[in-house]
């Protein structure tokens, strides 16, 4: 036998033998937690990976799965999140790895930030009895007997709202229609509107004095 035909053999054989060696594909456990907000699981996810059936993240946003392949392989998993929330642009790799428990698989979360965020303001404006709330123009509420209001809605990730307590029907109060804004928020928040108001002095009428009588001398 000569030289390069030995060594082709020989190379034969070790790939025979590798593949031989090589681990035959197992079933791992894997899980991933879907999040709104840090520690905020989030029900009603799609997880999907490869051609299997997808899975919903159950009400603690946990989704438990067994995967074939080797230990050590990555696989990818698509997560789409329930509708007001945003779905992660890029795949979630997760390595293969075996767990002495099943207690013990680590979750790592996946976050789906909310879309709109809730915004509550409370206003003070001690003595500015019935002034409107306005939001960008548009009356939301009006100021009670101890010059009180709260509104609350959803405002859009990233947009801001700008409010105004209407003064034009009280032209003494300083300083005319205040304005504040509020908004691009990362979470639901809670925020004081607080305003006090001068009353501006009404102007005396001048003394002019006792008017001079002419007398004719007639």
């Amino acid at each position: 036998m000569n030289e390069s035909r030995l060594a082709r053999v020989v190379v034969a054989v070790a790939f025979s033998v590798g593949c031989s060696l090589a681990p035959a594909p197992e079933a791992f456990p894997v899980a991933l937690r879907v999040v709104s907000d840090p520690g905020e699981g989030l029900a009603g996810a799609i997880v999907a990976q490869g051609e299997a059936q997808p899975q919903l993240s159950d009400a603690s946003g946990v989704v438990r799965v067994r995967v074939d392949g080797r230990e050590g392989d990555t696989v990818s998993f698509i997560v789409r999140c329930p509708e007001g929330y945003r779905s992660p642009d890029d795949a979630v790799p997760i390595v293969l790895r075996r767990f002495a428990a099943p207690g013990s698989v680590p979750q790592p979360d996946v976050a789906c930030p909310p879309l709109s965020r809730t915004l509550v303001v409370a206003v003070r404006a001690p003595g500015a009895a019935d002034l409107p709330l306005l939001a960008d123009g548009v009356e939301l509420a009006r100021t009670d007997a101890q010059g009180v209001a709260h509104v609350s809605w959803d405002l859009p990730v990233g947009k801001a709202v700008q409010l105004t307590l209407d003064t034009r029907a009280r032209p003494e109060l300083e300083p005319r229609s205040p304005r504040r804004s509020f908004g691009d928020l990362n979470a639901d928040e809670v925020v004081v509107f607080d305003q006090h108001f001068e009353r501006r002095k009404s102007a005396k009428p001048r003394s002019r004095g006792p008017i001079p009588l002419e007398w004719s001398g007639n």
